[in-house]
Order: C-alpha cells, then sequence, then structure tokens
C-alpha cells in the first residue's frame, strides 16, 4: 500500500524546501539553489544549521562544550550564519521569500 501524495506533508505543493548551513562555500551554494527553487515554485524556505556536539567536543573539550558560555557561543555563531544565509536568500529569491 503505498501513502497518498496528500497525506504526505513532505510532497504538498505547499511543503517548505529545507536547506541545511554550516558556513561553507558548498552551503552558500545550497542555499542559492533552494532560494532560486523556493521562489520559482511559491513556497516557503526554511534554513537550518545543526551541531556535532561531539565534534565540538573534540575542538573545545567534553567538558567546554557543556559549559552555558561555551554552549551559549555556539548558539550565537549559529543563529549569526543563519542570518547571513537569510540575507543571501533574499538577494537571490523574489523579495516575497518567506525565509
Amino acid at each position: 500500500m503505498t501513502a497518498q501524495h496528500h497525506d504526505d506533508p513532505h510532497r504538498l505543493p505547499s511543503a517548505e524546501i529545507v536547506v541545511g548551513i554550516d558556513g561553507s562555500e558548498a552551503a552558500d551554494l545550497a542555499v542559492r539553489w533552494a532560494a532560486e527553487m523556493a521562489s520559482q515554485r511559491g513556497r516557503g524556505l526554511r534554513i537550518v544549521h545543526g551541531l556535532d556536539l561531539a565534534a565540538a567536543g573534540a575542538v573545545y573539550g567534553i567538558y567546554d562544550v557543556i559549559m552555558p558560555p561555551v554552549i551559549d557561543a555556539i548558539r550565537r555563531e549559529g543563529a549569526d550564519l543563519v542570518r547571513t544565509a537569510r540575507r543571501l536568500a533574499h538577494q537571490v529569491g523574489a523579495s516575497d521569500l518567506n525565509v
């Protein structure tokens, strides 16, 4: 039995396009592509940034990663990356792009 398209939110014509970022040039290219697709298809664009705590622990030290000031700094950096990607998406996509 196959799922109907109207039952799957990922296949709805109104589903957002999701793009992940990490601050790299490749992520910028992905944001450009996603913004263009969202604009062309009249969809929203969701920009996400994830963090690998295990990798952060290897850089900062496992104890430091759980300290609130370090976590706050990591969150601020992620929020800055998302803001930058958002500006890029608005430059590429239509002015009415819902990001």
